[in-house]
C-alpha cells in the first residue's frame, strides 16, 4: 500500500501567504535571526547584563527549540493527514477498459 500526503484544507491552493506584522522594530540580520542589538536589548532588560557571548548563545539555543518544536509539529501533521490507498482505484482482472475514440 503507497500512503500519499495530502495537505490539509487550510493550505489548499487558494491560501495566500500573508507576512506577519512586526512588532516594534525588530532588525534581524543575514541569517534572518534577530540581531545581537535586538536580543542584547530583550534579555538585558530589569538590569540583568548578560555578555555578548551569552546572548548569543541564549539566541541560538532558542532558535534550536524552535526548530525542534516546528519539526515534532509537522510530523505530528503528517501523522494525521488523510492516507489515500492508490491501489484502491486499479482495475481488477475481470474488468475491460473501453476507450473513447473519434470517428
Amino acid at each position: 500500500m503507497m500512503k500519499v500526503f495530502q495537505y490539509p484544507k487550510y493550505l489548499s491552493m487558494k491560501t495566500k501567504v500573508v507576512p506577519l506584522k512586526k512588532k516594534g522594530s525588530t532588525k534581524q540580520n543575514d541569517s534572518g535571526r534577530l540581531s545581537l542589538d535586538s536580543c542584547r536589548d530583550i534579555l538585558n532588560r530589569k538590569e540583568r547584563k548578560f555578555t555578548d557571548e551569552q546572548v548569543i548563545r541564549i539566541r541560538d539555543y532558542l532558535y534550536t527549540l524552535a526548530g525542534i518544536a516546528i519539526q515534532e509539529y509537522e510530523r505530528q501533521e503528517q501523522k494525521n493527514c488523510q492516507v489515500v490507498d492508490l491501489t484502491e482505484f486499479k482495475k481488477s482482472k475481470n474488468e475491460e477498459s473501453h476507450y473513447l475514440r473519434t470517428g
